[in-house]
């Protein structure tokens, strides 16, 4: 399929060129398929490892051009008050751009009137997350937690305030952060 439909090249992100395009393409983990257009425009990715089926039914999807970034982009600027678009979008952006370059698609999000309370706590968290990593301080994410203490981030929200503790070497933080979780879990009947 994709000999038919697409020209593959394949490049060591850890050696020579394939490190500044491994920047340049926010690549977080491998393996990660990019798909880019002449002009070098990322419009789709494929992270991890998929299995067959499911790697031809993706690769049919991009190449259709189905819920690809251009396809997404247009939509979204056509329907700009469909909240559930500018999630799938926003998120198309973070997997491509990190959570830096999508932050303008959550803020809008948190701020659409037609954005439900799951919608908007998901913006709310990504907010939080943006302001804690650049900060490398977890009170953004503190602070989330106590706004949406009942919110369904709280797997990934804790997981950011644990990456965040471990990165400033807060073992004490990292402890703390998963005594909590565990707690909360336990009390929720998640953990045994």
């Amino acid at each position: 399929f994709a000999a038919q439909h697409l020209i593959p090249l394949e490049i060591d992100a850890e050696k020579g060129d394939g490190i500044e395009l491994a920047k340049k393409y926010h690549i977080g983990g491998y393996p990660t398929m990019v798909f880019v257009n002449a002009d070098g425009e990322e419009i789709d990715r494929i992270p991890g490892y998929l299995p067959p089926d499911a790697m031809i039914k993706e690769l049919s999807r991009i190449t259709s051009g189905v819920d690809t970034y251009p396809a997404l982009k247009a939509r979204v600027e056509a329907n700009q008050d469909d909240a559930k678009l500018l999630v799938k979008f926003a998120q198309k952006t973070e997997d491509m751009q990190g959570l830096t370059g999508s932050l303008p698609l959550w803020t809008k999000l948190f701020g659409l009137s037609g954005s439900s309370v799951d919608q908007k706590s998901l913006a709310a968290y990504k907010i939080a997350q943006n302001k804690a990593d650049t900060a490398q301080d977890p009170a953004a994410l503190r602070d989330y937690l106590q706004a949406y203490p009942d919110t369904k981030y709280i797997p990934d929200v804790y997981n950011s305030l644990s990456r965040i503790y471990k990165k400033n070497k807060d073992t004490a933080g990292e402890a703390k952060t998963l005594m909590e979780y565990v707690s909360i879990m336990e009390q929720k009947g998640d953990v045994t």
